[in-house]
């Protein structure tokens, strides 16, 4: 009885299964049909994502990208970034369990089939970033489900419809962004009851920023940047207060800045950039803890930068650039450790140096602080930011050099110093930063040569090192020379390839060695001690000159040719002053007094002093040496002379010239002397040139 019982059991659970099992066959068949309709419609499948959607297949357990629910209807078909081309076929208005179609990423054109407004359980459209045209389909906003529209990036036109806000009671999300839609936001906005995000940017949108936009209470997602509008902010955004992402950027509009929405909870990005903004950046004293993304720059403003506005302690990226702000750059900013974007670049007033303490921030990526007035040098520190991708500071008054610590920034693809008034050479250590793709140090007082190493930056695409000082033959490397002749323009001193000007002895070689402070004072030193050795060298070849010349000019036979007379002495005269006579028949008296004792004036132990008389008064002390026996010939006399000669003593007197001789019968003879310093004090203390001296 317990088995009968238990088969009857049996049978009704098997009778039960059957019975409601033919229709879920039957609806599989038909939404197959449909889902084999869509892959008709697909005119192209690079990738084969539709390969598995065969009609032999089980669409809920075969078709890659469809999902289906418990009871085998399809609720969800996902086919992302799979370049399918085609049009999105009205057939899918067929599914009636279809909650999300997502299609992003795919070559869809056409548009939006209005069959789709029959899809009552729809809850998110995605068909982003396809080629979908035509109006904005406002019937979707009769789809009392929906949660999420995306239609961004496709080329819809026309305005946005207020239909499209109709009945939004559900919808949390709408992006119509990078379109082609015109004219104003719509009011009907506010219906959006639930709404969380609206992203109207990379439009022709026009009109004002409406405030409507912040009647959803829980709306923490506006952007409409890139657009047309105009008008003011401040008093259109009061009501919202759960920001999150704020961006009005690339727009005209006027007025104040809404600094006030920096101290939002939940504020983690607020772009105001490249409008027309004005007023000043106030004192922040309190700022978001999640705020990482400030941007106002291209606007109007005016004054400082806060220096409070490190209390934003969270910023990753700071762009304050174009404007009219002035002062200096806060060190404080260097505390934003977490910063990888700072541009500060294009406010003209901005002037000071540059902060050391931006060394610290060493997550750094991004540093724009080009065309303000900075001065000083380029702080070591900055080579810290090893992590550094762009460095621009260029369009300052940047003095000194170039850090050789650069290379520390291992990952620095962009270098631009250029327009500054940077010294000293080119620190060769830049060729170590590999992977370095732009490069310019012109409009600089660079000097010295292009170091071979640069020639190593293989990724270069642009290179500029014209309006410097630079010199010697150019790098040969083709990473250089690609560039061609204006790269290295206005640098007087560069030569080789590929300028025009070859390199000779004359210029100046490349290879010249740098030199230390103390090898350059070492060298300045031996030069000027060599050209005080010239200068004496000069002046004693000059003197010598002068002796020898006067020694020709003055020397002379003391003997007329024509003279054969007894006792007349035949020799040679040599005076060393041009006071004195130098012809023969002047000292023909000097000669005589030799010879005759009345001239005598004093004797010594090697010679008798006698005084001769020339026309005109001049008197003269001669000293007839005895030297027979111990001077034997006259190369011997004039070396003596020599010796005697170099001696000096306040009490002697100048040397004026000597005689050598020999009577006719070869003896040998006298000689006179303009103090011949070597004799002794006593014999020559009272005898001195008298020159015109009558006595």
């Amino acid at each position: 009885m317990r088995i009968r019982r238990y088969l009857f059991s049996l049978v009704v659970v098997v009778v039960v299964f059957r019975g409601w099992a033919p229709p879920v066959a039957e609806a599989s068949t038909s939404e197959k049909e449909i889902l084999l309709e869509f892959k008709g419609n697909v005119t192209s499948d690079p990738g084969g994502a539709l390969a598995s959607w065969v009609a032999a297949g089980d669409p809920c357990r075969d078709f890659a990208g469809v999902f289906c629910n418990d009871a085998g209807y399809v609720v969800k078909i996902l086919v992302h970034g799979a370049n399918l081309a085609g049009a999105i076929p009205a057939s899918l208005s067929g599914l009636g369990s279809l909650q999300i179609i997502s299609l992003f990423g795919n070559r869809f054109s056409g548009g939006v089939p209005p069959e789709f407004a029959a899809i009552q359980t729809l809850h998110k459209l995605n068909v982003s970033r396809n080629a979908l045209s035509g109006g904005v389909p406002g019937f979707l906003g009769g789809l009392p489900g929906l949660r999420l529209l995306d239609l961004s990036y496709n080329v819809f036109s026309g305005e946005i419809p207020a239909a499209l806000f109709s009945q939004c009671v559900k919808t949390r999300f709408v992006s119509l962004s990078h379109n082609t839609l015109s004219g104003p936001i719509p009011a009907d906005i506010a219906n959006c009851s639930r709404l969380v995000g609206i992203d109207l940017s990379f439009n022709n949108l026009t009109g004002e920023l409406i405030p409507q936009i912040c009647e959803p209470p829980d709306i923490n997602y506006i952007s409409v940047r890139d657009n047309s509008l105009s008008g003011t902010v401040t008093d259109k955004i009061s009501m919202c207060q759960s920001l999150e992402l704020f961006d009005v950027g690339s727009n005209s509009f006027s007025g104040t800045v809404p600094f006030n929405l920096l101290s939002l909870q939940n504020l983690s990005y607020f772009n105001m950039s490249s409008n027309k903004f004005q007023g000043e950046i106030p004192e922040v004293s309190v700022c978001s803890e999640k705020l990482g993304f400030f941007d106002v720059s291209g606007n109007e403003l005016s004054g400082g930068i806060p220096p409070s506005i490190a209390n934003c302690g969270a910023l990753r990226f700071l762009d304050l650039g174009l404007n009219n702000l002035s002062g200096s750059i806060p060190l404080e900013i260097g505390s934003l450790k977490s910063l990888s974007v700072l541009r500060l670049g294009n406010n003209v007033d901005i002037g000071g140096s540059i902060p050391a303490e931006l060394g610290g921030i060493e997550l750094l990526q991004i540093l724009d602080i080009q065309n303000l007035q900075l001065f000083g040098e380029i702080p070591i520190t900055l080579s810290q930011c090893r992590f550094l991708l762009e460095l621009d500071a260029s369009g300052n008054r940047l003095a000194g050099g170039i850090p050789d610590t650069l290379y520390n920034m291992t990952y620095l693809k962009h270098l631009d110093l250029h327009r500054n008034q940077l010294n000293g050479i080119i620190p060769p250590t830049l060729g170590q930063l590999s992977k370095l793709e732009y490069l310019d140090l012109s409009e600089n007082l660079l000097t010295g040569v292009i170091p071979d190493s640069l020639g190593g930056l293989t990724l270069l695409t642009f290179f500029n090192v014209s309006y410097n000082n630079l010199s010697g033959a150019i790098p040969s490397a083709t990473t250089i020379q690609q560039f061609g002749p204006s790269a290295f323009l206005n640098n007087s001193l560069l030569c080789g390839p590929p300028l025009t000007t070859a390199c000779s002895s004359g210029n100046v070689s490349r290879r010249t060695r740098l030199l230390t402070v103390p090898a350059i004072i070492a060298i300045v030193a031996a030069a000027i001690i060599l050209i005080g050795v010239c200068i004496v060298t000069v002046m004693n070849i000059r003197a010598y000159g002068k002796k020898v010349v006067e020694e020709e000019i003055l020397v002379s036979e003391s003997t007329p040719p024509a003279s054969t007379g007894s006792n007349v002495i035949i020799g040679k005269l040599v005076l060393f002053s041009k006071t004195l006579p130098s012809r023969y028949e002047d000292w023909e008296a000097g000669t005589k007094a030799l010879l005759d004792k009345d001239c005598m004036v004093g004797g010594g132990s090697i010679g008798t002093v006698y005084k001769a008389s020339f026309e005109g008064g001049v008197s003269i002390a001669v000293k007839k040496l005895e030297t027979l026996g111990r001077i034997r010939n006259q190369e011997e006399f004039e070396q003596e002379i020599g010796r005697l000669g170099s001696l000096g003593h306040p009490n002697l007197v100048a040397f004026h010239g000597y005689y050598w001789g020999v009577l006719e019968d070869g003896t040998a003879s006298d000689c006179f002397d303009r103090n011949m310093r070597g004799f002794l004090e006593t014999e020559l203390i009272q005898y001195t040139v008298v020159e015109h001296d009558t006595a």
